[in-house]
């Protein structure tokens, strides 16, 4: 098995936490692994040649290229903006996702980046996640997609969505155990100092901060947490 290409979608105002997040993690696995490991080739790739990402922090990119996985990180939200406008200025980025998908490899959302995914047409039909507090508009936008608002990291025919921040770390545990085993992963986890065994993001929710009772996704949320 080879190196695993890994290329992560750097674009205007995406978090800069979130674009280095998942490769950090895979050099520490490289490390654990040892030098007769085949390991992860990473690239910070960008259709443009200068991006600032959120809180004005400046990436040095490099051009898009074949990957094997595609990570797409997400974007600041904040009150009252228009994400239609936020994702027609980013169709570059857009275009270069649904071109990628087009090769059969794999690709990857952080939080809410998945509304990228979706601009790309790559959750029609398909089961995802975003962070809880956006899935009901993800679900809003997305009426034929299974959106599982509980989930930490979603899998569908090789798109996978994660839910906010932090669950890149899970996604990148499980991208490296499958890439490199399981005892990999495990010290890995270990040296980060991350939860490698949890599984939902209900118990992070906190029910002030939902959309107005009533819809679906507040039932469903208020379900889970009255289950656990």
């Amino acid at each position: 098995m080879g190196a695993l290409r890994v290329g992560v979608l750097a674009y205007p105002g995406c978090f800069a936490s979130e674009v280095f997040g998942v490769p950090d993690l895979l050099t520490i696995a490289g490390h654990v692994a040892g030098p007769d490991h085949a390991g992860y080739e990473v690239a910070i790739v960008s259709p443009r040649r200068r991006v600032i990402a959120s809180g004005g922090v400046a990436l040095a990119v490099s051009a898009l290229r074949d990957v094997d996985v595609l990570v797409v990180p997400g974007f600041e939200v904040v009150p009252g903006i228009d994400v239609d406008a936020r994702l027609a200025a980013l169709s570059p980025e857009v275009a270069a996702i649904r071109a990628h998908a087009a090769t059969g490899n794999a690709v990857v959302s952080i939080c809410v980046g998945a509304f990228l995914l979706a601009a790309a047409g790559l959750l029609h039909q398909r089961r995802a996640t975003t962070a809880w507090l956006f899935a009901d508009e993800l679900a809003q936008r997305c009426p034929d997609t299974d959106v599982r608002a509980e989930h930490l990291v979603v899998t569908d025919t090789g798109v996978t969505t994660t839910a906010a921040l932090s669950a890149m770390y899970d996604f990148a545990l499980q991208l490296i155990h499958e890439h490199s085993g399981a005892g990999v992963a495990r010290t890995t986890a270990r040296i980060a100092l991350l939860d490698d065994a949890r599984s939902s993001q209900t118990p992070y929710v906190d029910a002030r901060l939902l959309p107005q009772p009533g819809n679906e996704f507040s039932r469903r949320v208020m379900r889970q947490l009255d289950q656990n």
